[in-house]
């Protein structure tokens, strides 16, 4: 029976994990969704979802201290290129400054955390 293999599958291998990465229980198990959902919510609070495996970025430093903002680049290559064509920096101070220049951004609350695809949502 189909229905009896499930309930031994959630029941004997929890396949509902904590997605926190900072839970001192990350190796636990749930056996269903909502003691998953009720975990998630009572440890890591309503905010677990915009603060779980944050998205990086690289920022220009020199921009922010010259122009008193910052660009933000998607990948280290892309800021990379930025201080190649823009302050015409050698190879290793490019380097250099990539290497210090990553940053972790807000995800965005209609992105799928374990896919990154828009969540399409009817209004």
């Amino acid at each position: 029976n189909r229905s009896e293999g499930s309930l031994h599958i959630n029941k004997d291998f929890k396949p509902y994990m904590c997605l926190s990465e900072k839970c001192p229980q990350l190796d636990r198990g749930f056996a269903n969704l909502d003691d998953w959902y009720d975990h998630m919510h009572k440890n890591h609070r309503t905010e677990w979802y915009s603060r779980t495996y944050l998205p990086s970025a690289w920022v220009c430093l020199v921009c922010r201290g010259r122009r008193g903002g910052f660009k933000q680049f998607d990948t280290p290559e892309e800021l990379d290129e930025h201080f190649n064509v823009v302050y015409k920096f050698t190879d290793i101070q490019r380097q250099a400054i990539v290497c210090e220049s990553r940053t972790y951004v807000k995800r965005n609350p209609k992105e799928c955390l374990i896919c990154c695809f828009a969540i399409e949502t009817s209004d």
